[in-house]
């Protein structure tokens, strides 16, 4: 605690002492926090409108021999770009965290726009669903009762087995929600990103849908391949055959041609 005196007492006046909450550091957590979010929701946004540019497909080994790395890498980029374009698992991951911050917390005398923080105009771009922050108002906020600012944000899910999971959610503070959607849509073991793709580093990097899927493709083209080399020896075979039948056919007609004295 500390204290600043701005000028000497007088004997017999009261001494009058006032506190102020230092709130910058609570408020720099919560900007970063918002800024947090916003940069996840702008990149859900970009990857599931951005449009496929379907001219630039994968490239070939045989083609990767005639670029430099620098041009692979730039056509990489565009092949890429759009193939999460309505993705159903992001889309959905990221209209639950836009509904986790719109929804109010029950039970505060506060929300989002009362701390100075509140929805971006554009509901159309990349920008959809994200945040501007007023630090001077969230800063006044704090300052005036920060245990309430914190419980919008900190505020534990009810463990009262008596009240319904729509009622334990509408109670909940902010960051509570949000860890319980992305632990729920990547951490579990019926997490929908980690049935589909996986995580690095654990068994599921190799045993997940997406993987599961290339090594399908990766036996059809095999199987392709030894149906086309099986192919094409019966038809070595076939023509081999039929040079065959050609070359004794020109040969009896020439003897035929001589014995009639043709020639």
């Amino acid at each position: 605690m500390e204290f600043t005196f701005h000028d000497k007492t007088i004997d017999g006046q009261p001494i009058r002492i006032t506190g102020k909450t230092d709130a910058k550091d609570t408020k720099d957590k919560i900007v970063n926090f918002i800024n947090d979010y916003n940069k996840m929701i702008e990149k859900l946004n970009t990857l599931t409108t951005e449009k496929r540019d379907r001219s630039f497909m994968p490239l070939t080994e045989e083609q990767k021999k005639d670029m430099s790395e620098s041009e692979i890498k730039l056509w990489n980029e565009k092949v890429q770009k759009g193939q999460l374009s309505r993705d159903n698992d992001l889309t959905r991951i990221a209209n639950s965290m836009k509904q986790s911050m719109r929804t109010l917390v029950e039970g505060l005398g506060l929300n989002l726009e009362k701390i100075g923080i509140k929805p971006v105009a554009d509901y159309q771009g990349t920008k959809n669903g994200t945040f501007t922050i007023d630090e001077k108002k969230l800063t006044e906020a704090l300052e005036q009762n920060s245990e309430e600012v914190m419980n919008l944000f900190t505020k534990g899910k009810p463990t009262d087995e008596g009240l319904s999971e729509s009622k334990k959610y509408s109670q909940t503070g902010l960051i509570q929600r949000l860890k319980e959607i992305l632990y729920n849509e990547s951490v579990t073991v019926t997490a929908p990103i980690l049935k589909k793709a996986g995580i690095e580093g654990s068994s599921t990097s190799f045993n997940n849908e997406i993987s599961k899927s290339i090594e399908k493709y990766d036996q059809k083209m095999k199987d392709m391949e030894k149906d086309f080399s099986r192919r094409e020896q019966l038809l070595y075979t076939k023509y081999s055959k039929l040079e065959t039948m050609m070359n004794k056919y020109n040969s009896q007609q020439s003897y035929l041609m001589q014995q009639l004295g043709m020639n």
